[in-house]
């Protein structure tokens, strides 16, 4: 899918059109349309164009009703950028994002007589547009006064600029409004003795507009402008809500419920002193058991100085209090998350099902159990710029799997800051693969721009603000923008199968971890378990957390944690010092039916909240560990190096697992087939074995030829098949663990599998077994059934080099010499014999970008005849294809450069054609050096060396001992597949 920006409702309705059938004819799923304005640096009447507008409301039915007539998914983000916010929205109200802020006064002689100590004022700016002039005036966040307390410091005299205090001498002084005077001395007070302070915490709202992170942007999203919503009120849900209403017909809605689309909600990115909502105290005495006035010192912190920073705490603690802060702002973290899912997650969720939609979201940013709410959501989604390679994406997935659901959606910002129009499609490739193995089996690419730039308000000439090549939703340095622009378009359909038939495996089934690993963190993923370094390679692990243990009972079958869904075979119990009673009893229970449970470090011994009642809740912690310690099949406190050792005792061992190198392995199980993504992760090529362990017989499924193999050459070890790995840096190779008759036919299985070989490659074609030979010289082959074969020697022509070549080029350039335009001209640039070497080596198209085709013309003499042929391409860059005497090579893998050419040379003139697409990268940084000069110059291209090396097949006959007749007519053998996995109606 793509996420397709677009600039409000300036959108065009033959565009519309136009673009879907783009997408639809590459062959993706769908589109997630987004409202984003972000690279846009003049007035836009907001009255005219934006969310929600009636234009805006025109466009989306267009959309939805072509989309529905190409069979196109439709998903729709809520509300214009983000956070959620509404046009007009009180930013005093009960429905608008509130803060927690403190104001101090530090006691001079242990007496305070005077006011409520005020905050400083919080002012934001009110801008609205007519015919698109902005005028601004500013307002003052009006401040509630939440609780007035006065603590005690450590020392007789107080630090004015950040206190240390004493939380245990916490004193409510109870004052019940603002223009309530304060009248209140010390208690013990002696005169030299100066040491406290009165401290106020105040609710406000913070004024946030829903142009995170920089809040900065220079025109309106909305007339009236937005403000974000409370995330943690019903108030908040229902106020959005209410105004999604009025941006979305009931026609537009059915459409989207029809092809399966979704609502989504993009970044949860707050900003505030720290989060709070109207009614917290209230909700957090129900939720906890105590109050939090004594604590609210704990949570006091200064208002973030920029987007990406962290607020710093007003207040400092001795290391006891510390420790009791730790716990106090736990518990406040825990009611915020549960405030998040019953009060935003739940109520968004109910009003697109109601309409037969799905919710599809991000469930982090802030405090929030993200495998509960993954668990919780219809599409759970991570973002690869927000979590990076980090072990967020586990946390998740494992919410969603075990829920028993499939989908880990992934906002995929290709390349992420750095610049645009810069990556390669071996680039992309490797990306991809990075991000299918972290977890995501859905990927929405970051993204489709919409094609113009939309009209100025103040009447300006637009070319004179727009640039070539088109409309762009964010600033230069992210991300790339994909489409009908790029030179690489006209070769998507090759990725979007890839993308299809990958996505197809990994969404196939149920995702099967070996480990579950015990973490309670809210929000991204604090001390992951690294099991990288603790564990050897093939070991895969998920999370459990309390919340996901409460909303999902515990199931074991057979030794197996939630066995229908990730079946994991033991638990890890990780350096963990605190553990919620909910999630102590869980463990209990997996125990008690037989999961075993490896506990590393000291056991927990305290909650990981404050313990309002200590003489119950800790003694039932405590007693609830020690019967999990008693039962047998606990292991407790092995080193980290043992680990694994442990794990074999328990004979727990990986179901995929390779010896070459930095090797990532998914393994996924519908019942009747084993996959297993095999992704290299490592910067060097890699080679060695894989060991898959399931039932059946091996198959490689090609994502990018749809092929499937069976394979014929491995061992057999333990009830394990072992198969020869070799992959390039970024790669990654589909397996399948299935039946002898998976492919549709059945093969003699006396003959397999083949146990060694010094042929090159064995395959199966159909119901034969066919050696391949690259050199002349004899091979011999044994089979599982004692059968030998020996291949005598007989010779091959010897590899010929490709160095003659023609290039045309087909340059992307502005229309407008100035490229003040959206519209592209295509310069052809005939070249003469040329040596492969990088485009910006090539005199004429140093700065070039566009498509090559280059061709060359070769003669074959007779010892070619009844061979096939490898094309070897040497390096390359960019997206290609091949041709060879007028017919297409299908689905070419990206990432490899030598290709089977089977059989189509012929005795004689033979012509090879390879077309290379290049993204836009040195064109941009020459005609536009202010925003793109910085990426440098980018070497794409053919640039081999190229040759062509001889192959010759030989069917294997059955018998015992066969001595192949060398003087016998070759047998013509094409490489074909046993099948095909098809990609029409397939995700992407």
């Amino acid at each position: 899918m793509f996420r397709w920006w677009w600039p409000g409702a300036a959108v065009d309705p033959a565009i519309i059109r136009s673009q879907l059938e783009s997408v639809a004819s590459a062959g993706y799923k769908g589109i997630e349309i987004a409202d984003v304005k972000v690279s846009v640096e003049y007035p836009v009447d907001p009255d005219l164009y934006q969310y929600g507008s009636p234009a805006w409301r025109a466009a989306l039915e267009t959309a939805t009703r072509e989309a529905e007539r190409l069979g196109l998914q439709v998903d729709v983000t809520m509300g214009p950028h983000w956070p959620v916010a509404v046009p007009g929205l009180d930013v005093d109200g009960p429905a608008s994002s509130k803060e927690l802020i403190g104001a101090y006064v530090v006691l001079d002689g242990g007496t305070y007589t005077g006011p409520v100590p005020l905050p400083e004022p919080l002012i934001y700016s009110n801008r609205s547009s007519t015919n698109g002039r902005i005028t601004e005036r500013h307002s003052t966040s009006v401040p509630t006064l939440i609780s007035v307390g006065a603590v005690r410091c450590q020392t007789a005299k107080c630090d004015d600029s950040s206190p240390e205090l004493d939380l245990t001498t916490f004193v409510d002084l109870r004052v019940t409004g603002t223009d309530s005077p304060i009248d209140w001395r010390a208690p013990n007070h002696a005169p030299d003795h100066s040491g406290w302070v009165v401290i106020a915490h105040w609710q406000r709202g913070t004024g946030q507009r829903n142009d995170a992170p920089w809040g900065t942007t220079p025109y309106l999203v909305t007339n009236p402008e937005s403000r974000v919503v409370d995330h943690f009120s019903l108030q908040g849900a229902h106020a959005f809500l209410e105004f999604l209403e009025t941006t979305i017909s009931e026609a537009t809605i059915s459409a989207i419920a029809r092809v399966g689309g979704a609502l989504f909600e993009d970044s949860i990115e707050l900003k505030a002193a720290q989060l709070w909502t109207t009614g917290m105290l209230t909700e957090f005495r129900t939720r906890r058991g105590y109050a939090l006035e004594p604590y609210l010192a704990c949570a006091t912190y200064h208002p973030p100085d920029g987007p990406f920073d962290e607020p710093k705490p007003v207040f400092k603690f001795s290391q006891r209090d510390s420790k009791t802060c730790r716990r106090a702002r736990r518990d406040l973290a825990q009611t915020l998350a549960d405030l998040y899912i019953d009060n935003h997650l739940l109520p968004f969720k109910r009003w697109a099902n109601d309409r037969g939609i799905r919710f599809r979201a991000q469930p982090y940013g802030i405090p929030i159990d993200m495998a509960k709410a993954a668990a919780m959501l219809d599409v759970a989604e991570d973002e690869s710029f927000a979590s990076g390679t980090s072990d967020d994406w586990k946390l998740m997935a494992s919410g969603v799997e075990v829920a028993g659901k499939v989908l880990v959606s992934d906002e995929f910002i290709v390349g992420g800051f750095g610049g645009t129009y810069r990556m390669s499609t071996q680039q992309i490739v490797r990306e991809v693969n990075a991000q299918y193995a972290l977890g995501a089996n859905q990927l929405v690419f970051h993204g489709l721009a919409y094609e113009d730039w939309p009209p100025p308000a103040d009447g300006a000439n637009a070319d004179s603000l727009v640039r070539w090549p088109g409309y762009r939703a964010f600033m230069p340095r992210i991300p790339d923008a994909f489409g009908p622009r790029n030179p690489t378009w006209e070769f998507e359909q090759t990725l979007a199968s890839y993308l299809a038939r990958t996505q197809l495996v990994l969404q196939t089934g149920q995702r099967r971890r070996d480990i579950a690993v015990y973490n309670q963190s809210l929000n991204h993923i604090q001390k992951p378990f690294d099991g990288d370094e603790r564990l050897e390679p093939g070991y895969s692990y998920g999370y459990l957390t309390p919340g996901l243990l409460e909303l999902v009972v515990p199931k074991a079958r057979d030794g197996r944690l939630y066995p229908d869904g990730p079946a994991f075979k033991a638990v890890i119990l990780d350096m963990q010092e605190t553990l919620p009673l909910v999630a102590a009893e869980s463990l209990l229970a997996m125990a008690n039916d037989g999961v075993p449970i490896i506990v590393l470090g000291d056991v927990p011994s305290e909650l990981p909240g404050i313990d309002a009642d200590k003489g119950r809740t800790t003694a039932d912690l405590s007693r609830t560990v020690d019967e999990i310690l008693s039962r047998s099949v606990v292991v407790r406190n092995p080193s980290a190096k043992a680990l694994t050792r442990v794990l074999r005792r328990l004979n727990i061992e990986p179901a995929g697992r390779s010896s070459a190198g930095k090797v990532r392995i998914i393994h996924r199980s519908d019942g009747d087939a084993d996959y297993f993504f095999v992704y290299n992760r490592s910067e060097q090529d890699v080679s060695g074995e894989i060991r898959l362990c399931a039932a059946g017989v091996p198959y490689h499924l090609d994502a990018w030829s749809g092929n499937v193999t069976r394979l014929a050459e491995y061992t057999v070890d333990d009830e394990c098949v072992v198969l020869s790995l070799s992959q390039q840096t970024g790669d990654a190779d589909i397996f399948a663990m299935a039946p002898p008759d998976y492919s549709g036919e059945m093969l003699n299985d006396q003959r397999l599998p083949i146990v060694s070989s010094s042929a090159d490659s064995v395959y199966v074609s159909g119901r034969d077994l066919v050696a391949r030979k690259l050199d002349s010289q004899a091979a011999r082959l044994a089979l599982s059934d004692g059968t030998v074969v020996e291949i005598e020697a007989r010779r091959l022509p010897e590899p010929l080099n490709l160095d003659d070549w023609q290039l045309r080029v087909e340059s992307f350039l502005p229309l407008d010499p100035e490229g003040r335009s959206t519209e592209t001209r295509r310069e052809v640039l005939a070249l003469g014999p040329i040596e492969l070497t990088p485009w910006p080596d090539i005199p004429g198209i140093e700065t070039v970008s566009g498509i090559g085709t280059y061709s060359t013309d070769i003669e074959l003499g007779d010892e070619w005849a009844d061979l096939g042929a490898y094309f070897e391409l040497g390096e390359i860059s960019g997206a290609f294809s091949i041709r060879v005497n007028g017919e297409d090579i299908a689905g070419l893998s990206q990432l490899d450069n030598r290709f089977d050419l089977g059989y189509r040379l012929r005795i004689g003139t033979n012509r090879i054609e390879v077309a290379v697409a290049t993204n836009l990268n040195n064109v941009l940084r020459t005609l536009f050096p202010a925003d793109y000069g910085s990426q440098p110059i980018q070497q794409y291209g053919l640039i081999g060396p190229a040759r062509l090396r001889p192959y010759r097949d030989t069917i294997l006959p059955v018998g015992k001992t066969i001595r192949y007749d060398s003087s016998a007519a070759a047998p013509t053998v094409s490489p074909a597949a046993d099948a095909a996995f098809q990609t029409s109606a397939l995700p992407q």
